[in-house]
């Protein structure tokens, strides 16, 4: 009884450790280095975001910066804070001119 518990004990284990983990990572602040379209990459469009800075809702502090990686900005543009959406609790960026005024600071 013991020697099938055991037995059933490490196959459940080895089923378990067969299982592939896939994790993705999150770029953070420091690896959101500025990125060139080559081929294969998409660049933004207009109303597609760039970024996100997710902060805490009550007290506003960022916590960290999430890049896209479906898509770039195009070389005359930049990503830009382009509004507070305060549903997700964070600052949505998007590709603007570079030097444009965002509706954050126009308001």
């Amino acid at each position: 009884m013991k020697r099938g518990l055991l037995v059933l004990l490490a196959m459940c284990s080895l089923a378990c450790a067969m299982v592939p983990r896939e994790r993705r990572a999150v770029p953070t602040e420091t690896d959101a280095a500025p990125v060139k379209a080559t081929d294969g990459e998409k660049y933004c469009a207009s109303h597609t975001p760039c970024a996100w800075t997710v902060y805490q809702k009550v007290i506003k502090v960022p916590e960290m910066t999430i890049v896209n990686t479906y898509c770039v900005c195009e070389e005359n543009l930049e990503c830009q804070e382009d509004e507070d959406d305060g549903a997700i609790g964070a600052y949505v960026h998007r590709c603007k001119a570079r030097g444009s005024k965002t509706e954050k600071s126009a308001s």
